[in-house]
């Protein structure tokens, strides 16, 4: 007899979560050390933020292919930035811009102002600030995942040495 519809499905998407998972902790077994996972994903992160837009991803994964840093945490660092946070990364960039510059911060957009209009008459603040945005959020990732990817390491080393 056919299991029912609702329990069947579940079931596959069990297996699948299962599936990923194992995948991730499989990627980060592979990855030699925390500094090549932290790398990836402060990279991935990095090029996101730059004004480029899809391009960016592309080239994290490519450069993370060549250096041989873990493509997932490369490819995790891309999604930070994407079409929900996007505009929130872009008016952070345009605001750190201004205040490079010194010029003013325009508070509201006017109804009718399309995006790239916005972007292509303050590309010079946006640009700067992007870079400065990138390189901060960049290093903090850098950190922040380097230093979990050593406590993981080491936690999963002790568990398999009491298993031993």
């Amino acid at each position: 007899m056919a299991a029912p519809e609702g329990e069947r499905g579940t079931v596959k998407k069990k297996n699948g979560i299962k599936r990923i998972f194992r995948v991730l902790i499989l990627m980060l077994k592979r990855t030699r050390t925390p500094h090549r996972l932290a790398l990836g994903f402060a990279l991935g992160l990095f090029l996101s933020i730059l004004p480029i837009p899809v391009a960016g991803m592309f080239i994290a994964l490519g450069i993370a292919v060549f250096f041989r840093l873990n493509i997932i945490s490369t490819y995790l660092g891309t999604l930070i930035v994407n079409p929900v946070t996007g505009v929130f990364f872009l008016m952070l960039d345009y605001r750190v811009g201004t205040f490079l510059f010194g010029t003013p911060f325009i508070k509201k957009l006017g109804a009718g102002v399309k995006v790239t209009d916005f972007i292509l008459a303050n590309i010079r603040e946006i640009a700067a600030g992007s870079l400065v945005v990138a390189v901060l959020l960049g290093a903090l990732s850098y950190g922040v995942i380097y230093i979990a990817a050593r406590i993981w390491r080491r936690a999963h080393d002790e568990e398999s040495a009491k298993r031993a």
